[in-house]
């Protein structure tokens, strides 16, 4: 039977109509799939082990958050101790220096100290030989008491009574015995060489008469003439006036008792000191 062919497409089109609504229903219907049990297990055990693993993960992650804070605290303890260390370090350091500069002080001292008992044994030979040497000098004078001589660590000294070397109690000026025994130890102190010499002029308390005031006012300028009478014999010997000098004492420095004439009498002198 012959069919048009406005006729097929009038079929096809009923056809596509029937069909096609069919095919989308089929194709609908076989891409939904639903799981089964043992899918659902599998998946929900998978998730369990998942969250197993994060909390053993956030465990050993706490756990690692610890150790570091242990670690920090343990280096900064560390460290605290390093400075403390270095601290005790440089202070023992500082120590070590303050004792190297005690020693050098110690030792600057000891060597201070050795210096100066070799120039205190240097002075006492030469005193020990000024003494010896004026000791010998005026030795008949000293065995007549015409002279007296002492000595300390220091110093010589010879003593020359008044009555020995000046006119009278109240007077300054030599007899020629007296200049004689004074230029007698100026040239022994020349040949001496010591270094220094101090000539000092002393009387007792004894007030002035009117008559000794016109030449001398007071025992100061009593004194002092004394002294100077035996400077002047230095001098004339040969005695570098800036190698002596002359000082007045008065009735200052007695010896003797002046309630007494004998300690009076002790009191008027001149002493020559010598200085090495």
């Amino acid at each position: 039977m012959f069919v048009s062919k406005e006729g097929k497409g009038v079929r096809m089109a009923r056809w596509i109509k029937l069909v096609f609504p069919a095919l989308v229903v089929a194709l609908i219907t076989g891409c939904a799939h639903k799981y089964s049990a043992d899918e659902y297990n599998a998946l929900d055990a998978k998730l369990k082990r998942s969250e197993q693993t994060i909390t053993l993960l956030n465990a050993e992650n706490q756990h690692i958050q610890s150790q570091f804070m242990e670690l920090r605290a343990e280096a900064r303890k560390a460290r605290e101790e390093k400075e403390e260390c270095i601290r005790d370090k440089q202070a023992y350091l500082d120590k070590q220096i303050e004792t190297l500069q005690q020693n050098k002080e110690l030792l600057q001292q000891v060597s201070h100290f050795k210096t100066l008992m070799q120039e205190r044994k240097d002075m006492a030979g030469r005193i020990n030989k000024i003494y010896e040497y004026t000791a010998t000098l005026l030795d008949q004078e000293r065995l007549s008491d015409q002279a007296y001589i002492i000595k300390n660590t220091e110093k010589v000294k010879i003593i020359l009574p008044q009555r020995v070397v000046f006119a009278g109690p109240r007077s300054a000026w030599l007899t020629p015995k007296g200049v004689r025994l004074v230029e007698k130890i100026a040239r022994g102190l020349k040949r001496l060489d010591p270094g220094y010499i101090e000539i000092g002029g002393h009387t007792d308390n004894a007030f002035l008469p009117e008559i000794v005031k016109k030449v001398y006012p007071n025992n100061w300028a009593l004194s002092q003439a004394r002294a100077i009478a035996v400077l002047e014999i230095f001098e004339n010997e040969g005695i570098k006036p800036n190698r002596m000098c002359a000082i007045a004492y008065a009735d200052t420095r007695p010896i003797g008792d002046n309630n007494s004439e004998e300690g009076m009498a002790m009191n008027r002198r001149v002493e020559i000191t010598i200085l090495p």
